[in-house]
């Protein structure tokens, strides 16, 4: 049998609990744990997975509307660091530094050295666009409004690329190497054809762009509807997509690692087009909706509803009979998402939470309002996949200085969540839409007036460094006027080739339109019909999910910090590319130790692995059901309540929690030294775990290529063998007491 790694496990300073299926990022121990007492101790719960995972299916959901050709080519560069580093990780020497790149994922490393991670020998990688129709409306009612979520094969001359099987996404498996068309063993190739499919994304989808609920839609809803019907003023949603849930269920595997990149200039436009959701794309319709006063000091005043519209116990709204607002005019254009509450009483737009949910819950609420097991989370077998397996990365509208590690050099690499929060930039990024409180920085407040603390539309060229700055933004239709009115400020803009404007897709086709555009601006201050930077809106609601999944999120931003050094750590998405990398290779390669375990005389850890599980109805709890299980005693019920009370298993249900045997004397000799998984001793199959340390003193008789694909100084694991692997749609929790003198 082939050897498996086993994961280590990044301890905090107490407590561990481990998730089979699921990873999060490593803890530090402030001093070797020391064996159990009978004293005061303190827990703390962590979880990561019991096995190395060896498959990713990829999906890239990137926006389709005007204005994101620039940004698609410069992903389609950034494709090759991606793809390229996973499937083919450098080789590294004793001290974690890069020695060398080997020609392929096949190849070995040269003597003294060895690989980052495991080469991944299993990918899927599929596009979707962010475009999901008129649902109901009437703008974004032409085919190319509409991609319905699935899975997306045209390059932009028109060409199509050849997927696997006809099943509208790549796969990577260089091992095959049967020439099976969309099944790559050439990393070059498939990186070419994955840059093509990027591009071949276009910008001629619809403006509304659903960057949330296309992903969702095609991974997580577990009933998308197939078509939508107008029932007098409210849409029904009918039918079922089947050839999504085919597509899904050929692109995601029950036992891979998801990775979810969202590529968008814009806020994420997600409405529910059931009832009267289909009014966000009918302007005209749209607009006959008016707030009452009081949604603009308090979005959550119970009296903050539409006028005529009100609970009864509101008083009448005299402004609801005044002229409409310049905002309010039916012929803007790009604002029909924009503050829905404060401008219209109502918010069409899904709750945060609905996607927060689809990437951390086992349960989630279907179309009828039903609970329903989630698709990603709970294969159609009863698979479990762990939320920590699932990731999700947003290169959105965001100044890169706002969530760099150094504001002045991107090279130093994106902040990751942890990061994030304990340097207050979501309060920076986010704010708090519920409350109506809007993010701290300026460059990141949508409006469509010059924002205070911003250089505003008298400004010189780049008078800001971040956005350029503020303008003036038309919002009633100006004499000789013919460009679309209504806009919102940048979030961030970054230099183009200057490009003279041609079509619909450009910011500047007239001076008279955008007077005192920053995209429009020359060199020189004068503005004209060039275009010389491109722009991002503030991505509030992608900011928002990202923020709730906490540090299953990497964030990054649509505006590059250079496009000129193209091998320079901060050229176009490298960034972002290299966050994401650094977040999947840890999965990839399973965690490990930071510091060691104190061990007993016996070289036992004085920890205790339990394993929780989700019984089927009338199944009663038994530890019968493997081999090297116990029943869980009393001394260990403490570890059993900490196990409960984890999200883990709340989310999962989980309630019946079996101890798995920690090995001990010759069978744990032979776990910290044999290769293969399964091996006896004395004639009997050995199962259950054991601690491996091969750091800076390792145990004589430990093999230490069991913790080759642990970094310097970081050799130790947690290994399961022979039937103490925990079963399939289990999670374990392993508790480590830390005495309190």
């Amino acid at each position: 049998m082939p050897r498996r790694h086993r994961p280590a496990l990044g301890l905090g300073t107490a407590a561990i609990a481990l998730t089979a299926l699921a990873a999060s990022g490593p803890g530090c121990l402030n001093r070797p744990l020391e064996p159990i007492k009978p004293r005061t101790t303190t827990r703390l719960t962590t979880t990561l997975p019991q096995s190395r995972v060896d498959k990713i299916d990829i999906l890239l959901t990137i926006d389709d509307s005007a204005s994101m050709a620039d940004k698609q080519a410069i992903l389609a560069e950034a494709v090759p660091d991606l793809v390229g580093t996973l499937v083919n990780p450098p080789c590294l020497d004793a001290d974690g530094n890069f020695a060398s790149q080997p020609d392929g994922p096949l190849s070995e490393c040269p003597s003294g050295t060895a690989r980052e991670f495991e080469p991944v020998t299993d990918v899927h990688i599929g596009v979707i666009s962010t475009s999901l129709g008129a649902r109901g409306g009437v703008n974004c009612a032409d085919p190319n409004g509409d991609d319905a979520a699935h899975l997306l094969d045209e390059t932009l001359d028109g060409d199509t690329v050849a997927t696997f099987e006809n099943k509208g996404f790549l796969a990577w498996n260089p091992e095959a190497g049967d020439g099976t068309p969309g099944r790559y063993d050439d990393a070059q190739a498939l990186t070419a054809d994955i840059g093509r499919l990027v591009e071949g994304v276009d910008q001629q989808g619809c403006g509304y762009e659903a960057s949330l609920e296309s992903w969702y839609r095609f991974l997580v809803d577990p009933d998308p509807y197939e078509a939508v019907e107008r029932d007098g003023n409210n849409n029904r949603l009918v039918g079922t997509d089947e050839a999504l849930l085919r597509q899904r269920a050929d692109f995601l595997r029950p036992d891979s690692l998801v990775a979810i990149v969202m590529l968008s200039d814009e806020n994420d436009c997600s409405f529910n087009p059931a009832g009267p959701g289909w009014r966000v794309t009918d302007r005209n319709a749209l607009y006959q909706l008016r707030a009452r006063s009081e949604c603009a000091d308090d979005i959550n005043d119970p009296c903050c509803a539409p006028c005529g519209a009100a609970p009864e116990q509101c008083p009448t709204d005299p402004s609801c009979d005044a002229p409409a607002p310049d905002e309010h005019d039916s012929r803007l254009s790009n604002l029909s998402c924009w503050e829905m509450k404060r401008r219209l009483g109502y918010d069409f737009l899904y709750d945060i939470q609905r996607y927060v949910d689809g990437l951390t819950s086992a349960t989630v609420i279907d179309r009828n309002k039903n609970p329903r097991p989630n698709p990603l989370l709970v294969g159609a077998d009863g698979t479990l996949r762990g939320a920590n397996n699932i990731f999700l990365a947003g290169i959105v509208g965001v100044p890169w200085q706002l969530i760099a590690r150094d504001e002045n050099d991107l090279s130093e690499g994106l902040m990751t969540p942890a990061e994030l929060a304990a340097a207050g930039r979501w309060d920076a990024i986010v704010g708090d839409a519920k409350q109506g409180i809007p993010p701290q920085d300026p460059h990141m407040v949508e409006s469509v007036e010059p924002r205070p603390g911003l250089p505003g539309p008298d400004a010189g060229p780049n008078a800001d460094p971040w956005h350029g700055h503020d303008y003036e933004i038309f919002l009633t239709q100006q004499e000789g006027q013919s460009h679309p009115i209504g806009d919102l400020q940048y979030a961030c803009t970054f230099p183009i080739p200057a490009t003279p404007c041609e079509g619909a897709s450009c910011d500047c086709p007239d001076p008279t339109n955008y007077q005192n555009n920053p995209l429009c601006q020359a060199p020189d201050g004068s503005y004209g019909n060039v275009q010389y930077r491109a722009k991002a809106y503030p991505s509030l609601r992608q900011l928002e999910v990202l923020q709730g999944i906490g540090n299953q999120a990497i964030v990054g931003s649509i505006c590059p910090a250079q496009l000129e050094a193209n091998t320079a750590p901060d050229y176009g998405y490298k960034p972002a590319v290299a966050a994401i990398i650094d977040r999947l290779k840890n999965a990839l390669k399973g965690p490990c130790f930071t510091r060691s375990l104190s061990t007993n005389a016996q070289k036992q850890v004085q920890c205790v692995v339990l394993e929780g599980r989700k019984l089927a109805g009338g199944e009663t709890c038994s530890c019968d059901h493997a081999p090297g299980r116990n029943t869980v005693s009393a001394e260990l019920a403490s570890a059993e309540m900490d196990a409960r009370a984890t999200d883990a298993a709340k989310s999962q249900g989980l309630d019946c929690f079996c101890e798995i045997e920690q090995l001990r004397g010759e069978e744990r000799v032979a776990c910290t030294d044999e290769e293969e998984s399964l091996f006896t001793v004395d004639g009997s199959q050995v199962d259950g775990w054991c601690y491996i340390d091969h750091s800076t003193f390792p145990t004589v008789g430990d093999n230490s290529a069991l913790v080759d694909h642990c970094p310097s100084g970081q050799k130790r694991a947690i290994r399961f063998v022979g039937e103490g692997e925990p079963v399939v749609n289990s999670v374990s929790f392993i508790t480590c007491d830390n005495a309190v003198e």
